[in-house]
């Protein structure tokens, strides 16, 4: 079974994460209005989605802005737990498609 099958968030599901940009549009908005930890949470979730999402037909640029800014935004809260774990997931899932040789480097 895959990560997502049967899920509506599936790859093939729309086009270059649109659904999921839009998503990280609206959490970020309302972030700012309402500054509530549900929506710090669901902003790092959609992060890990878009991860998962391109996986190997990622660009190497593409995810590692995207772990930039989800380390970021996770530091900047004060959620240095969430930002290692995410971080390190991130990490695990560049390697897993690129090998071992990947490099920090590459993704940081």
């Amino acid at each position: 079974a895959g990560f997502y099958e049967g899920d509506p968030f599936h790859a093939s599901s729309f086009q270059h994460g649109e659904l999921l940009n839009t998503l990280e549009r609206l959490v970020k908005v309302s972030h700012r209005v309402s500054k509530l930890q549900d929506t710090r949470a669901l902003y790092c979730k959609i992060l890990v989605l878009k991860l998962h999402l391109y996986g190997v037909n990622a660009q190497r640029e593409d995810i590692a802005k995207t772990l930039h800014v989800l380390g970021s935004v996770a530091l900047h809260e004060g959620l240095s737990q969430h930002a290692r774990l995410f971080h390190q997931r991130g990490f695990n899932m560049v390697r897993n498609y690129y090998g071992a040789a990947a490099k920090n480097r590459e993704i940081a």
